[in-house]
């Protein structure tokens, strides 16, 4: 069906009182057309939480607030398509038309995106760098005293770049690599449908429910949960989407697992350093650590 949406709620406004049978069936088929896949895809919004910034991403572009020293937040004006979003420390990136996009801090090349000469389906920033997922394989690129940026992977589905250390999801499990002194490359999993990668543990979402590994010295990696939907792992705490809500655990200095009592459906959840972030069906929330405004949701959105 061809009529905006806008176009509807102005019939239903413009009809007159004495015509309560046809206001009736058009509030009907109104609301038939706002639950359509068509209009939830047209509205949608995508979120991603970083150290110390926030982005969400509307049909009418990219939206960025919170921290911007590094320019993290002057989100460059695109003049096609916006598919995906990822927050890094103090970087920012899009993909676009299949295109990669960085911008902000620099200065270890996070920002330079590579020539891949073929198409990607996937980003995901770390803190000094930077990720994504083409038709030949993982590539990485930026800061690399750990190793994060030597990799050499196809066959790859999913995924998550950590503080300094990646992780990718293959048809035979998860593969980790780059900082490991707290043993968050260290796995041995697989029926894995999900992976996240916080600054210095991992996690993921098996068959049997939530698993992390790595640094808990805030109780991060202490988990037993299933019928989980949903999973991203901040600096110290990690969220996860259940049947019965949004639950976070692990560091709590901000408040940043204390979750709020949503009157609507979230859909979506992400971590950053030391705040939190969910979409609902009445907008974005924010809660945590709001020094630099990262929680201060605009009004757009």
């Amino acid at each position: 069906m061809d009529i905006p949406v806008e176009i509807w709620y102005q019939i239903i406004l413009n009809s007159r009182r004495s015509d309560l049978k046809n206001i009736k069936r058009t509030c009907v088929l109104f609301q038939q057309i706002v639950n359509s896949k068509q209009v939830r895809d047209k509205f949608r919004v995508v979120i991603s939480a970083g150290s110390f910034h926030s982005m969400a991403l509307k049909d009418s572009g990219v939206v960025c607030w919170g921290l911007n020293d590094f320019g993290q937040c002057d989100t460059p004006e695109f003049e096609t398509h916006v598919s995906q979003i990822s927050a890094g420390s103090f970087h920012s990136m899009a993909l676009k038309d299949s295109r990669v996009v960085c911008w902000g801090r620099n200065d270890f090349g996070q920002c330079d995106t590579p020539d891949f000469g073929t198409h990607a389906s996937q980003i995901s920033a770390g803190a000094f760098h930077s990720m994504a997922l083409m038709e030949s394989g993982v590539v990485c690129w930026g800061r690399n005293d750990y190793g994060q940026c030597d990799v050499c992977l196809n066959n790859v589905s999913q995924i998550s770049a950590g503080y300094y250390h990646n992780m990718a999801l293959m048809e035979s499990g998860v593969v980790c690599w780059g900082r490991n002194d707290y043993g968050q490359c260290d796995v041995f999993l697989n029926n894995i449908s999900q992976i996240s990668a916080g600054a210095y543990h991992s996690m993921a979402l098996t068959d049997s429910g939530v698993v992390c590994w790595g640094r808990n010295d805030y109780g991060q990696c202490d988990v037993c949960l299933n019928n989980v939907s949903q999973i991203s792992a901040g600096a110290f705490h990690n969220m996860a989407l259940t049947e019965s809500g949004v639950v976070c655990w692990g560091d709590n200095k901000y408040g940043q697992c204390d979750v709020p009592d949503f009157e609507t459906h979230v859909s979506q959840i992400a971590a950053g350093a030391y705040h939190s972030m969910a979409l609902t069906d009445s907008g974005v929330v924010c809660w945590g650590y709001n020094y630099y405004g990262q929680c201060d949701v605009p009004n757009l959105l």
